[in-house]
């Protein structure tokens, strides 16, 4: 079995997923802003029929919106949790959006479509622990893509040894201090963050990216780490 597929099932599967939409929207400031500001671009970027490639589409809050805004795009959703999933395909049938949403359960891997107009990763590249997979995932989803498609990223920014990195990581655990009323729960999840979650260098996704055949990135968006950048394959 693929490595990469075992370390994002065994992150995913838990039975906290249940509470994943609120924790998250919590946990990361500017969590839900992203994900419209993404809607936003891909709205003013694609036609009108479009089809729409989602990683990790986790309990399928993403797919939703997009979908109840935009009746013409078709999207095709991945993600290595069945939980989530099952989440998601009670969402998906909710909002009557069946017929244009496909869901899959794996990683970039295990899409065996092509010629998407579009692709999104929000909070996914974290969870992949070296420079090799990030740069093996960007490779998968460029090649699923058509010519002159946008990625749109959002993901952890930041190395570690930096300044920047002290002083925004800071901010955030303060404002999470302040707002959530538990000083253990969040000092845990700092500490653990800080251990196992990847940050990626503004350096790093400009040289992967290019190596996977996309542009330079333009941010459209941070919140203390939290950042969203768009490229466009080439």
């Amino acid at each position: 079995m693929d490595e990469n597929k075992i370390s994002m099932k065994d992150r995913f599967n838990s039975d906290k997923s249940d509470a994943y939409d609120e924790k998250i929207m919590k946990a990361m400031p500017g969590y839900q802003i992203s994900h419209e500001l993404t809607r936003y671009l891909l709205e003013d970027i694609l036609p009108g029929a479009s089809k729409i490639l989602v990683s990790g589409c986790g309990t399928g809050k993403e797919l939703i919106d997009y979908s109840i805004n935009n009746s013409q795009w078709q999207f095709l959703g991945f993600d290595p949790s069945e939980k989530m999933l099952s989440m998601a395909r009670e969402k998906v049938d909710a909002n009557d959006c069946a017929q244009r949403v496909h869901l899959l359960k794996g990683v970039v891997d295990d899409v065996l479509e092509t010629d998407f107009d579009a692709a999104t990763s929000i909070l996914v590249m974290q969870f992949l622990s070296s420079d090799e997979e990030i740069q093996r995932f960007l490779n998968n989803i460029s090649a699923k893509l058509k010519i002159g498609a946008p990625l749109i990223l959002v993901y952890l920014d930041g190395d570690k040894e930096s300044d920047e990195y002290r002083i925004l990581n800071s901010a955030w655990k303060a404002q999470q201090l302040s707002i959530r009323r538990d000083d253990l729960s969040v000092i845990e999840e700092f500490k653990q963050r800080d251990k196992g979650i990847r940050f990626i260098s503004q350096e790093q996704i400009e040289l992967s990216l290019n190596k996977a055949g996309f542009s330079k990135p333009m941010k459209f968006f941070q919140a203390y780490l939290l950042t969203g950048q768009i490229a466009f394959k080439r």
